[in-house]
């Protein structure tokens, strides 16, 4: 497809054009005679003509790409694109440009690979290019408009191509090996295996009552044979499990890099603990805020994880709903486990005050601080106030150091 039958001029050689058109048509406008009009004349042919070269060349090139990708690459992996191009034209093309993008989903450049060349008549050539998948989502790989320069470099006119690939690049798993995952110990154990009916839905599990449950949950005959309330714990497939609180927030100043960085990080280090948990027979819920709203999901097997994990928000500035907010609204809930891990990059009070909760409750609160390469460190007072309540933190750069951290990387 041409765009429009009008040249491109790259704009820093925009004021010699200027200059050099007001040196030919200023002596045609004031000299009355018929040969000052020569320039202009032998000008504006030769841009025809440079035009009509240039048209012939866009015509007669054919440009064809190869993946060995198929829709899918593991982040931090590579894939190798053959690009063939070739002239089918008895004439030279002088220059040709384009760019291989790698472009992310909301539009940002990701890779920019440029390519300038010369092909001779009937010349074919091959481009062999290696690309590497730094961050997690769905990725278009694009050719940009190509660039066809005639005799006069300056002008050229672009056409569109056609070739897009879309992939998936999804998240490195890091294995965990010893993490332990604790329970607030029920008083009468229950085989987990075997689910229990209940008016209002199903309970795997029981534990001592805790301030802020809801009353229809509490199991009134085992209550009255312990001598304190019981609580059924209700669409749990586990004695215990982990709940994970994951901050899809932004600074309003939004940095994509950084952005991205920090996603990898928790996505990557929530998806190696979410598979640890259930190929132990362990529940595992999410909880984030998605839409400005909070979200929680209980994937019950590791095909639902995937199409979770494949389907997570992207970090935003526009997602108001704190991540301190959220732990504090349903870490006390029934879709919340005993073990919780809270993946973010910011730290404040109300994120700690949470988490202590957490921990007077009986729950087991893991803080991961999410710091990329060269930003701030933790505030010491905050560390001090995760250490005073025993609450277990850790400052990480990718989902490898939070594994290591867990318990894994023999």
């Amino acid at each position: 497809m041409i765009h429009g039958l009008k040249f491109r001029m790259i704009d820093r050689k925009k004021l010699f054009i200027i200059t050099l058109l007001l040196i030919i048509i200023v002596p045609a406008v004031f000299i009355k005679s018929p040969i000052s009009y020569v320039p202009l004349i032998f000008v504006i042919l030769l841009v025809i003509f440079s035009y009509l070269y240039t048209f012939i060349c866009l015509k007669s090139f054919k440009l064809d790409v190869e993946s060995d990708a198929e829709g899918r690459c593991e982040r931090l992996s590579t894939a190798d694109y053959s690009i063939r191009i070739a002239n089918k034209s008895l004439l030279i093309f002088p220059r040709v440009s384009f760019s291989v993008i790698l472009e992310s989903e909301e539009g940002y450049r990701v890779q920019d690979f440029e390519y300038n060349f010369i092909l001779n008549p009937k010349e074919k050539k091959e481009l062999n290019l290696n690309m590497g998948f730094p961050h997690i989502g769905r990725f278009k790989v694009i050719i940009s408009k190509i660039k066809f320069f005639g005799f006069i470099d300056m002008l050229f006119l672009n056409k569109k191509s056609k070739w897009m690939e879309e992939l998936l690049i999804t998240p490195k798993i890091y294995e965990i090996y010893n993490y332990e995952i604790h329970t607030v110990n029920p008083i009468f154990s229950v085989n987990y295996h075997v689910q229990h009916k209940v008016k209002g839905g199903e309970f795997n599990d029981v534990r001592e009552y805790i301030p802020g449950d809801p009353i229809k949950n509490i199991h009134w005959k085992l209550s009255a044979h312990s001598n304190t309330f019981i609580t059924k714990i209700i669409n749990a497939d586990a004695v215990s499990g982990i709940t994970l609180y994951i901050d899809f927030s932004s600074e309003e100043n939004f940095d994509y890099d950084k952005a991205a960085n920090v996603y990898d990080c928790m996505v990557e280090s929530a998806y190696s603990v979410a598979l640890y948990a259930l190929n132990k027979d362990y529940g595992i819920s999410f909880v984030f805020s998605f839409r400005n709203n909070p979200a929680y999901y209980l994937p019950k097997t590791v095909d639902e994880l995937d199409d979770l994990i494949y389907s997570l928000p992207k970090v935003s500035p526009y997602k108001k709903y704190s991540i301190g907010l959220l732990v504090s609204e349903y870490s006390n809930t029934v879709i919340s486990f005993d073990n919780i891990i809270v993946l973010t990059d910011k730290i404040n009070n109300m994120i700690i005050d949470s988490l202590i909760n957490c921990r007077e409750r009986g729950q087991f609160p893991i803080f991961c601080f999410i710091k990329p390469d060269g930003e701030k460190d933790m505030p010491e007072s905050m560390k001090k106030r995760l250490i005073k309540s025993g609450i277990m933190y850790c400052i990480v750069s990718d989902g490898k150091e939070f594994a290591a951290f867990l318990g894994g990387l023999k």
